[in-house]
Parts: C-alpha cells; structure tokens; sequence
C-alpha cells in the first residue's frame, strides 16, 4: 500500500534534504492531477486514480517539512501526436519515436496511446500548462526538467521567480528546462561541484 508519510519518514531517517520525484517522464503518463483539458494520461484516471504526487509532496510538507520539494518533469513527450510536429526539432533525435504509437517489445505491434487530448500545439497547451500546475498548484521549490527541447521556459520561468520574489520563496531550476538554469544535470560527461545549489537551499 502507497503511504506517503511512511516514504517521507524514510526519506528523512536517511538524511535527505531535498526529494525529486518524478512527475511526468517521456511516455508522457503524469502522476500528478493535471487538468482533463490537457490530458486524460495520468494516475487519476488509470491506476490508481490517485494524485501520487500531491499525496507524497503533501506529507513532506506536513510531517518532515525541513526536506525541500521539487519535481521532475519530462519536457517532450515521445509518443504523444501532438508532439509529432517537434519530432525534427533535435538533429540528435533524428525524428526517433516522437508524436508515434509506441511498439510492443514482444510482438511488434503499435500500442494504443490512451489519455490522448487533441491540442492544437503541444508546447502551449500541454508541456507550459503542465509545468504552471507544477509551480503553483504543487508548490514546488525546484523544477528538475528532463530532455530540453521545444520550451515556452522563458515565460515559464519569469512568471514563475517573479511570483517567488512576491511569495518571499527561494526556487530554482535545472538547465533541461530550456533555459541555462541555475544548475547544470549534465548526462554521460564528468561534473564538478561549485556548492551553489547546496548554498542556494542551505544543504550539504
């Protein structure tokens, strides 16, 4: 059985400062309540129709609110159609799977994308609504984005400090979120460590 407090307790029993769970990753199924004008692919309509991430994020805030809440969010979405017009965006992606059916590893046939909201443009109406709910709806203090790729981040990312500036709330964001963002989360290269992250949420 889910049970938040437990994970939060554990979370905390291990010396976390900060949790990151994942949100949204590429197959696009969000485990987060996200309007029904976006998208029906999500753990409150399949599953266990349940918002697991309001639920997790809730009680580390209620029983261990020392620990700071982020969430991970997956930029593109590999098989949703509305991401179809994208799917060239990257030369490094060469068209892949993006906007098409996912296949069936065992007998090779497409897989029905269920959840599937007609939008007129992926960016606009999806993946910027989405990462709104995220900031304002689930409170979260760091943005930790997944891929890059197609963004609207710089309307995201003003609204969204100049919001925190008002709310006296320290936040901050990866590079993957579109934008050069206050850290790096590079991938298969080596990284070095300038503390400004643990300075920023006073952690080590």
């Amino acid at each position: 059985m889910y049970d938040p407090k437990e994970w939060v307790d554990l979370f905390a029993e291990a010396g976390a400062r900060y949790i990151v769970p994942v949100t949204k990753h590429h197959e696009g199924f969000a485990l987060f309540n996200t309007s029904n004008t976006i998208s029906k692919r999500s753990s409150m309509h399949y599953g266990p129709k349940r918002d697991l991430t309001g639920a997790l994020l809730d009680a580390a805030a209620q029983y261990q609110p020392h620990i700071r809440r982020g969430t991970y969010f997956s930029m593109p979405e590999w098989f949703n159609p509305s991401y179809y017009g994208y799917r060239n965006s990257n030369p490094r992606w060469g068209g892949g799977c993006f906007g098409s059916n996912d296949t069936n590893p065992y007998y090779g046939s497409k897989v029905e994308y269920t959840g599937y909201v007609p939008v007129k443009d992926f960016v606009t109406d999806i993946q910027l609504p989405q990462m709104r709910e995220l900031a304002y709806n689930y409170n979260t203090e760091l943005m930790w984005c997944d891929i890059g790729g197609p963004n609207n981040s710089t309307v995201f990312v003003s609204e969204w400090l100049n919001w925190a500036r008002t709310q006296g709330r320290q936040i901050a964001f990866n590079s993957r979120c579109g934008l050069n963002g206050d850290f790096d989360t590079p991938e298969y290269v080596l990284i070095t460590q300038d503390g400004w992250f643990q300075n920023k949420f006073n952690v080590s």
